[in-house]
This record gives C-alpha cells, structure tokens and sequence, in this order.
C-alpha cells in the first residue's frame, strides 16, 4: 500500500482537506488573477481584477470545499452567500495586502497577487470552520434565517415562534 495508516489519517483530517484545497484555491485564483491582469492591465486598475478573480474563483471552489473538506449538509445557496461573504472579508485583507506590496514595497503585481493568495486560506479558515460551515445545533438559529435545517424545518419544542407564541400547537 501506498498511504499507510498514519498518512492516511493525516490526508483524512479536516485541516489537511482544508490546506490541499487552499493551495488548489490559491494556484485556481492566481491563473484567473494573471490572465485578467494580462488582459486587462491597460484598461482596469488591477484591484479590480483581484475582485474578478474572486467572485470567479468562489463560485469554482465551494462545491470542493462545502462536500470533501466541511462536509456540510445544509441549504446551498445560504450556505454559498456565507462562504461568499467570508471570502469577501478576506478579499478586503487581500486587496489592503497587495496595494501595500505593489505601492509601498514596489513588488511586481504578478508576485504580489501570488503571495497575497497564498496566506488568504489561512487566514479564512477560522471564519469558514466557526461560521460558514459551523455544524448546526439543535434550537440555535440558523445563520442566514430560514428554517433550521438540523431539525428538519420543524421548531423546537420550547422555541418561540414569530408570533411569540410557543412553537407548540395547542390541544384541541
């Protein structure tokens, strides 16, 4: 066998899911970030382009990251507007990040996009592990509105519900 037992252990943990698929997130967004650029650098300053490339890779890469690394379970499209927003938050690092590496320190903008990509996985795990994919607790409430899917839609019984009144039907 090829991946013994301690390397498989380590490949199966959610960190190392969420490191390989970081690396992937960061070589898929510098090729958009780069072919933008390239194309574009005579026409949209290049924060513009990083803003492209995001919105782009997002969409490209939660799939990956919603099955294989947190395997969520919920709602997609709730579940997409929090990676999106998470992600965005960290676009707002990334864009202070390389403005600061081009502008102040004079780095190239190729070489400046490649190491803001690489530290951006990082500094989004913990938003994507205790927020976008949090695991759903039982009369929490949900992130985004909407029913709690933990429960299968239904109100816990000693919930209250919009009216104010407890979630509990009362008996005829």
């Amino acid at each position: 066998m090829l991946i013994n037992g301690p390397v498989l252990a380590l490949l199966r943990r959610q960190q190392t899911k969420y490191l390989i698929a970081g690396a992937m997130t960061a070589i898929l967004h510098s090729g958009i970030f780069s072919g933008g650029w390239l194309l574009l650098r005579d026409a949209v300053p290049y924060p513009l382009v990083a803003v492209g490339a995001q919105a782009l890779t997002v969409l490209a890469v939660y799939p990956a990251y919603r099955t294989v690394v947190f395997r969520a379970t919920g709602p997609w499209v709730p579940g997409l507007v929090r990676f999106y927003v998470a992600c965005a938050a960290v676009l707002l690092l990334s864009i202070a990040c390389l403005t600061s590496l081009v502008e102040i320190a004079g780095m190239p903008v190729p070489a400046a996009q490649i190491v803001t990509a690489l530290w951006s996985p990082v500094v989004a795990y913990p938003v994507q592990h205790l927020w976008t994919f949090r695991k759903a607790v039982a009369g929490s409430p949900p992130p985004l509105g909407g029913p709690d899917r933990s429960l299968g839609g239904r109100l816990p019984p000693a919930t209250l519900s919009p009216a104010g009144t407890s979630g509990r039907r009362p008996s005829s």
